[in-house]
């Protein structure tokens, strides 16, 4: 699931960058312990953080909703912190 970095994703990085915090790593690899692998939007791999985008067009559907559901729940067991970013959040400065 390789994505090229999409709008939110690079408002995203730019905020964080004029926070003054450290590049994250984009599409960064997970492998599970049953083989599958995951790919993080955004990622700090020695802290175990994910920065995860979720846009409308790719998160909107129950279907789409109940897979994020379960792949956080992995990367959880993983022992990743998930923060999970839509354009409602970054529109609210009280969201994080």
């Amino acid at each position: 699931r390789h994505r090229s970095a999409n709008r939110l994703e690079t408002k995203v990085r730019r905020l964080m960058s004029a926070a003054g915090l450290p590049e994250p790593e984009r599409q960064y690899r997970v492998v599970l312990p049953n083989g599958r692998e995951r790919y993080l939007d955004l990622a700090f791999p020695l802290l175990r953080i994910a920065i995860e985008i979720d846009g409308y067009r790719w998160h909107s559907s129950r279907t789409d909703w109940a897979a994020d559901q379960v792949r956080s729940n992995e990367l959880a067991a993983l022992g990743w912190l998930i923060l999970r970013v839509t354009d409602e959040t970054l529109a609210d400065p009280t969201a994080f």
